[in-house]
């Protein structure tokens, strides 16, 4: 189903699970070139940038999910552990108020 975002996005965690993870990467670009706004996509492919040492670019695509919808309570939440991780407490603080 190469025209499906969800199939996509489900290839991404088995790559992930199996180890693969440029090939999970891949595959949520695959899902995000299909479906812009697609939540869990946009959460995983920015903890596999901020992962594989791209955490300014993992971070930035967060910030960018949580503007597009920012009434997604679950990116709130993955921006914010993303914002943690990074050491910016006060920031991630903040997100998680929000």
């Amino acid at each position: 189903m190469p025209g499906s975002a969800d199939a996509h996005h489900w290839i991404a965690l088995a790559q992930l699970r199996l180890g693969d993870r440029a090939s999970a990467l891949a595959e949520e670009e695959a899902t995000l070139a299909l479906d812009p706004r697609h939540g869990a996509a946009r959460s995983l492919r920015a903890g596999l940038l901020f992962s594989s040492g791209r955490k300014d670019e993992g971070v930035q695509s967060l910030a960018d999910a949580v503007a597009a919808d920012p009434l997604n309570q679950a990116l709130r939440v993955s921006y914010a552990d993303l914002l943690a991780d990074a050491g910016r407490a006060a920031d991630a603080e903040a997100e998680y108020r929000r």
